[in-house]
């Protein structure tokens, strides 16, 4: 299960969200902030919906205002980090926002720079 499918004609698109709080940079926001078993089990997920013929997307929220640029924690969790290494290489496509809070909410604000080795 993802948190959106996108069906349009004959495109199907599946959507994986994470929420991101982690910056040990100035700026530069990481996702995980721990091992993440069941991350690890998306990616896997994502790439066998990419060999059906779906399209497939992770989109990084930031959940906080004072980054400008985002990166995998390749530290804290090896094994999200090649397992999404090798989706992008299948078609992931990685987004990535920071939100924007106010008194009336939060709503999704810039796109943010995804930095890939």
């Amino acid at each position: 299960r993802f948190d959106f499918l996108i069906s349009k004609e004959n495109k199907k698109i599946f959507i994986e969200v994470k929420n991101v709080t982690l910056s040990r940079e100035k700026g530069i926001a990481e996702f995980p902030d721990a091992v993440t078993s069941r991350g690890q089990k998306h990616i896997k997920e994502l790439i066998k919906a990419s060999k059906k013929g779906f399209q497939i997307y992770l989109l990084y929220v930031i959940q906080r205002q004072d980054c400008k640029k985002f990166k995998l924690a390749k530290d804290i969790d090896p094994e999200y980090y090649n397992l999404v290494k090798k989706a992008v290489k299948k078609k992931l496509k990685l987004i990535c926002y920071d939100c924007k809070f106010s008194s009336k909410g939060i709503k999704l604000n810039n796109k943010i720079k995804v930095l890939m080795p």
